[in-house]
């Protein structure tokens, strides 16, 4: 028996299309013959071209992808994965998300990490993966649930947002140092306000008594000069408000 794969054309119309072709030698009345079995698999080559497209793709992918399955187990990694985390693939195969995830333990995944996913269907997760080094690198995850050999797996792609995190914690840093400057400047016009009106007050009591003592005997410029004074003290105050 010989197989093998070929192309054959209907004479009619001319159109190729792919076959599988078996060949077994049979004897009949003391001759042989050759008996050829032909089966249309174009059907099956073009689902055959599409999953190696979807591999390739997948494989290529820049985003690191895992394949898990219900007992959290790998089964397969694209290359952008391994790179990520520093272990072969045949490493990873041996190993869970346990080991790479410190937050989804053995019991958190078959209590509440696994049944959320089947629930859901699809999950953004912010957790941390640790590389074969030992560094903690901060990820984001989209886990997804699909069919695979009759059972439920998890597509997970993750993006490393180390720089996200790193962003983010100098936004806020930037934040807390204009709350820090905000509250300084509060308090430095707070104690201006204080340091200002407390001698423009003192100013204006004590010319208040010193005109009150002289009574109506005070002469026509001196009247000027306390109404000067009074109204230079009282606009400055109205100055420190307005800037307060």
């Amino acid at each position: 028996t010989f197989r093998f794969e070929w192309e054959a054309m209907r004479p009619a119309d001319k159109f190729v299309f792919d076959v599988e072709v078996f060949l077994s030698r049979i004897t009949l009345d003391s001759k042989n013959y050759i008996l050829a079995n032909v089966r249309d698999i174009s059907e099956q080559k073009e689902a055959q071209r599409k999953l190696l497209m979807n591999q390739r793709a997948v494989e290529l992918n820049a985003s690191p992808i895992f394949w898990i399955n219900s007992n959290a187990k790998f089964i397969y990694a694209n290359k952008s994965a391994i790179n990520q985390l520093g272990f072969s693939l045949d490493d990873l195969l041996e190993m869970t998300v346990h080991d790479i995830d410190p937050v989804w333990t053995e019991e958190f995944w078959k209590n509440e990490g696994f049944p959320l996913l089947q629930n859901k269907k699809v999950a953004n997760i912010e957790s941390a993966h640790i590389t074969k080094e030992g560094k903690k690198l901060p990820v984001e995850i989209n886990a997804s649930i699909m069919e695979y050999e009759n059972e439920e797996i998890i597509i997970a792609i993750v993006t490393d947002i180390t720089e996200r995190r790193r962003n983010a914690e100098s936004l806020i840093e930037a934040k807390e140092k204009a709350e820090q400057s905000d509250r300084l400047k509060s308090e430095f016009l707070a104690g201006m306000s204080h340091e200002i009106r407390t001698p423009i007050n003192t100013i204006l009591n004590f010319i208040s008594l010193i005109r009150s003592d002289l009574g109506e005997d005070i002469s026509e410029d001196m009247k000027s000069s306390f109404d000067m004074i009074d109204s230079g003290s009282r606009r400055l105050i109205r100055t420190i408000d307005s800037i307060l």
